[in-house]
């Protein structure tokens, strides 16, 4: 069987594909999921929700315990009316979080920018929500702002040139307070029938990791990651069969250059959960 579980559509702030688009390029997968940044909008196009091979899905970010542990949740195969109240409330938390960030660098640079003009230039459907995101957004409208720019450029983040200014934000309680934690994911995600599975394993430093193993929360773990190697995925296998986990397979495919590739193999894996 092939699958390819993490695929990310133009809903997601970082991707541009369109639903048609995916499943054009997806015909020869027996089932695919598209799991967008903290979004289930791909699953209201009927071109997804009345396809048999497209499995509900959406990529959480959140923090386990404390905001230094973020990682990143796949959910499946969850009832999506039932996840309804909670993204309603979670845009207003977008909203709120935009503004304290945009707020945040008015008052240490003195910054020319507002809530309103983010929403204009980019639209409510795609508000970003993390900070280097919008931080490039205002950078575009502060190219003379000296302070701004050197603050931005004197880190690195993410393969991005600014700094992780995420990191300065923990730092302020009303900003966390804003984030998703890991049991509230984990209680929207059961209470919606869904599985939970953690992406990219890799990515998750090893402490976190075993913590999350531990718990005995975990549906699955994303062995099959396009970008682990050979090792790396004998190593979640076994890692998944030690904490009774199945395995999943997922390109993280965005549509944009250097992340266009998609998982083609076959999936020795458990796949009756799919079914």
């Amino acid at each position: 069987m092939k699958i390819d579980l993490h695929i990310h559509s133009e809903y997601s702030i970082d991707g541009i594909s369109s639903i048609s688009e995916i499943i054009e390029i997806t015909s020869g997968l027996d089932y695919i999921s598209i799991t967008d940044h903290d979004s289930i909008d791909a699953h209201k196009d009927p071109i997804a929700s009345d396809h048999p091979k497209v499995i509900t899905g959406c990529e959480f970010t959140c923090f386990y315990e404390n905001p230094t542990n973020m990682l990143h949740l796949l959910a499946y195969k969850f009832n999506t009316n039932d996840m309804l109240p909670f993204f309603c409330e979670y845009n207003n938390i977008i909203m709120n979080k935009a503004e304290w960030i945009i707020d945040y660098f008015k008052s240490h640079f003195g910054i020319n920018y507002s809530i309103y003009r983010l929403l204009s230039d980019i639209g409510v459907e795609k508000l970003p929500q993390n900070a280097y995101q919008i931080a490039e957004h205002i950078l575009a409208a502060n190219q003379n702002n000296n302070g701004f720019v050197n603050y931005l450029n004197s880190g690195n983040k993410a393969g991005h040139k600014y700094r992780d200014v995420f990191m300065d934000f923990i730092h302020y309680p009303e900003f966390v307070a804003m984030l998703n934690s890991y049991n509230r994911i984990l209680e929207l995600i059961k209470s919606a029938g869904g599985f939970l599975v953690l992406a990219h394993p890799s990515k998750c430093k090893s402490e976190l990791l075993y913590s999350l193993l531990e718990s005995n929360t975990l549906d699955g773990i994303e062995s099959e990651y396009l970008a682990h190697t050979s090792d790396q995925r004998s190593y979640y296998q076994r890692l998944a069969t030690d904490y009774n986990l199945f395995c999943t397979a997922g390109s993280d495919y965005h549509g944009t250059q250097g992340r266009q590739k998609l998982i083609t193999s076959n999936f020795k894996g458990d796949t009756k959960w799919l079914e």
